[in-house]
């Protein structure tokens, strides 16, 4: 997730003051302050971001969703449930096809 997160900001020239509020989709709080720390640290850019990008820098927490839900339009959990539930509808269909050719 931090990797993603300091691509888009260097990609797309976001800086902190676009946002006000961030929402960082992870299951634990343990997972949430290791984002946040990687996110603010030198060496997690130095070794693990492509060469010449910078650390995204410190979110306050106070800049965090607090409120629950997800303030994003077309989550990705969502996106992806949708993709699973058309191909599973495709491979029925497939599947009713192949023993209608049988009978």
């Amino acid at each position: 997730m931090p990797k993603q997160i300091t691509l888009h900001f260097h990609l797309f020239s976001f800086k902190q003051a676009d946002f006000d509020v961030f929402e960082v989709h992870e299951a634990f709080a343990g997972q949430l302050l290791a984002t946040l720390a990687a996110l603010d640290s030198d060496r997690f850019a130095r070794e693990k971001l492509e060469s010449g990008l910078e650390k995204a820098g410190n979110i306050p927490v106070e800049r965090l969703n607090a409120w629950g839900g997800s303030l994003a339009l077309g989550e990705r959990a969502r996106v992806r449930e949708s993709e699973r539930d058309r191909e599973s509808e495709s491979e029925r269909e497939r599947e009713s096809e192949r023993e209608r050719e049988r009978d």
